[in-house]
């Protein structure tokens, strides 16, 4: 769909945007009925928790640009604008910290950088703190376990973990860097840095960070192929200086990708 759009319509971007649009819907709707059902093992559409907050967060700066900077019907900015509001609900509810702190800091970016009437910004931003202290009170709270204090970091059994993988990453990229293990090899090579005999080794699927795993399974050839797609990206924004504030909402978009 959206290389299609790029290569054969007249405004690609407000069709992207609708797909986006109804993206975010479906992806909203799925995560609060399965809050409802079950307020204690939601997971979002993807059954995780962060892929799922990601997901909602990745196409939300180009739903905004289409709120703000085109001259859609009353009925549509008001589909629109509640699309907005469940999505900060959605990735709000599913209390991915990165996700949240991101949220926050692309509505703080676009209150800074964009030519966007501030006073439209006042209500969406203080929906999400509102949003986040009602849960933080809430009994269903996971955030309130996950404090953002560093007094915290040794404690924090996901972070720990993520550390392990790169530090797994690291060892196994040092023995083959140039041509690497093989495409798929990460989750059996890792392996070897597991205990053996330890009934609750979890089976490493990925590093949790692309660049990494790349770099362990096809070397840095891979990676360096990889990287060149985000910085070919970046050269077309570069390029486009005429769309200053499109080139904002696409920044925030690929930033987000960057840092998930």
């Amino acid at each position: 769909f959206l290389v299609n759009s790029l290569a054969r319509l007249k405004s690609p971007l407000l069709f992207i945007s609708n797909l986006f649009v109804i993206s975010l819907a479906v992806e909203s709707l799925v995560l609060l009925q399965d809050y409802i059902i079950d307020p204690t093992s939601f997971t979002g559409i993807s059954m995780n928790r962060n892929i799922s907050s990601f997901s909602i967060l990745l196409k939300l700066p180009i739903v905004i640009y289409r709120i703000y900077f085109y001259n859609d019907s009353k009925i549509k900015k008001i589909i629109f604008n509640t699309i907005q509001y469940t999505s900060i609900i959605s990735v709000i509810i599913l209390q991915s910290r990165l996700a949240i702190s991101l949220l926050m800091f692309m509505y703080f970016i676009i209150i800074l950088r964009s030519r966007i009437n501030k006073k439209r910004l006042i209500i969406p931003f203080f929906s999400i703190i509102a949003c986040l202290l009602l849960l933080l009170k809430s009994s269903n709270s996971i955030l309130s376990s996950k404090q953002f204090l560093p007094s915290n970091i040794y404690s924090d059994t996901s972070l720990l973990q993520r550390l392990d993988y790169v530090s797994n990453a690291v060892r196994l990229i040092k023995e083959k860097p140039f041509l690497g293990n093989g495409l798929g090899s990460w989750k059996v090579e890792s392996l070897r840095f597991s205990e053996h005999g330890n009934s609750d080794v979890v089976i490493p699927y990925y590093v949790h960070n692309d660049f990494l795993q790349i770099f362990v399974e096809l070397g840095i050839l891979g990676v360096l192929l990889y990287l060149s797609f985000f910085l070919f990206i970046l050269k077309l924004l570069l390029r486009n200086k005429n769309e200053y504030d499109l080139n904002i909402f696409l920044f925030l978009s690929l930033f987000i990708f960057f840092i998930n």
